[in-house]
């Protein structure tokens, strides 16, 4: 039987770089008529493979490079300014030794001195703080080898705890976290996923997940409090839920799979097709297939923590919509089926008729306007 558990909770929810060739400026022609070449100049790759480690910046630290499943690939110490670097070639060599495939690394600082522990850029001695626990970070291999340093900090923390002990992880999965963590495109390239995380600088940038983790996670990991630390997290799951859905359009089906925080913890699911409500199952692995206006439930267990936040999709035609309001479906099924399906044929009788009108573009963007506030009754979000 699918364990329900309600949290009360004040919490807000929350490769290799390539070496290239640079030409120079345009050669002019000399008084002799002779014409200079462009000379090429090579960037050569880092020498070093630079990272930071950032609550404040934390000094002192003993960082170790692994892969996933804990095995020592570098170590190294940071700075006064919590950053540290490991000869690059000695990486690459220790990674293609012990496997070449690997895609990712993990971080993780234990120890060190925490000198700007409210982050206001002002080191002051007497306000620094002993580092009691780890700050820890999945790190993509490419990363390790670009010429900026990435940074390691309370949020990437956050990110490994919930993972806690996975050995394979995809870019699809680490992307989904990211998101519902709350950190936003810092790179701005239309994009969030694991590169706006080892990008994210707790100076310059700000987040709804720094500012959700700052209070009570932070210290966490200032005391070493590791129990306190991974509770924090398990009461965030059951306010946001990380088990990441991969969705994928096949003819007039979707196709529905299930990726787990934890190796150990189980996926339960149950598929309501119209207004019918959903029995549940152990979720197997396997790809589910499910035909259009028909909703999926999902919900991830752990054998000490119980069940997780209960997850949902809603697939209507070639839209589908996360964390719908479900009740709300429900009830009004047939009537919105039918007002989006009149909004729609609406829509593509204007584009027809109204090619050699003036307020083409404003009438159509009205429509449009219309349909995404009556989908929004069925997203949620």
């Amino acid at each position: 039987m699918l364990i329900s558990r309600q949290v009360v909770s004040s919490f807000i929810l929350v490769g290799l770089s390539a070496l290239f060739v640079v030409g120079c400026g345009g050669g002019g022609k000399k008084e002799d008529s002779t014409i200079t070449p462009d000379v090429p100049v090579v960037i050569q790759p880092p020498t070093q493979s630079s990272g930071a480690i950032e609550l404040g910046p934390v000094k002192g630290a003993t960082v170790s490079i692994q892969a996933l499943d804990g095995y020592t690939l570098a170590t190294a110490i940071t700075d006064d300014k919590g950053y540290f670097s490991v000869d690059a070639d000695n990486l690459k060599s220790s990674i293609e030794s012990y496997n070449a495939d690997l895609k990712f690394v993990k971080v993780v600082s234990t120890g060190g001195i925490d000198t700007d522990p409210n982050d206001d850029g002002i080191i002051v001695e007497s306000d620094q703080i002993e580092v009691k626990g780890n700050v820890s970070g999945i790190v993509p291999i490419a990363t390790l080898y670009e010429t900026s340093s990435y940074r390691i900090n309370f949020i990437s923390t956050a990110l490994m705890t919930i993972l806690e002990d996975i050995t394979e992880i995809s870019d699809e999965q680490l992307a989904y976290i990211i998101k519902r963590l709350g950190v936003p495109d810092i790179n701005q390239d239309g994009k969030i996923n694991i590169d706006d995380l080892t990008a994210y600088n707790i100076y310059e940038d700000s987040s709804l997940a720094e500012t959700s983790l700052r209070e009570g996670f932070l210290e966490y990991i200032h005391s070493g409090n590791k129990e306190t630390q991974k509770l924090f997290i398990e009461e965030l799951k059951y306010e946001v839920g990380f088990t990441r859905p991969l969705v994928t359009k096949n003819n007039e089906k979707y196709a529905v799979s299930l990726s787990k925080t934890h190796t150990e913890n189980t996926i339960f699911y149950g598929i309501a097709i119209d207004q019918n409500n959903p029995s549940f199952e152990q979720y197997d692995g396997e790809e589910l297939i499910l035909n259009y206006n028909t909703a999926i439930f999902y919900q991830e267990c752990s054998e000490s923590y119980g069940c997780y936040k209960l997850q949902k999709i809603f697939f209507y035609e070639d839209t589908y919509y996360p964390e719908f309001d479900y009740d709300y479906v429900k009830d009004n099924y047939s009537e919105l089926q039918t007002i989006i399906v009149d909004l729609d044929k609406s829509r593509a009788n204007h584009n027809e008729v109204s090619e050699n009108r003036e307020q083409t573009e404003l009438d159509i963007q009205a429509l449009n306007d219309q349909i995404s506030l009556l989908k929004a009754k069925v997203n949620s979000i």
